[in-house]
């Protein structure tokens, strides 16, 4: 008997990590957007002593 992997996350390049899980076995599946708002989102700690950012910036949606 296989084992049962309960409240699992899985974080990397979800072409890869679909490879990993069974069919029919997820319940869901949870995505953080915004995606592609072409700006660059920033945010601080509670304690406003750190700054994180990132670039939502793809280039160009013409494929």
């Amino acid at each position: 008997m296989k084992k049962q992997i309960i409240n699992c996350i899985l974080e990397g390049d979800c072409l890869e990590k679909l490879k990993l899980i069974e069919k029919d076995s997820i319940d869901l599946i949870y995505l953080d957007p915004p995606f592609f708002t072409e700006k660059t989102h920033s945010l601080k700690n509670r304690e406003r002593t750190k700054k994180f950012s990132f670039d939502d910036i793809w280039g160009s949606d013409k494929g």
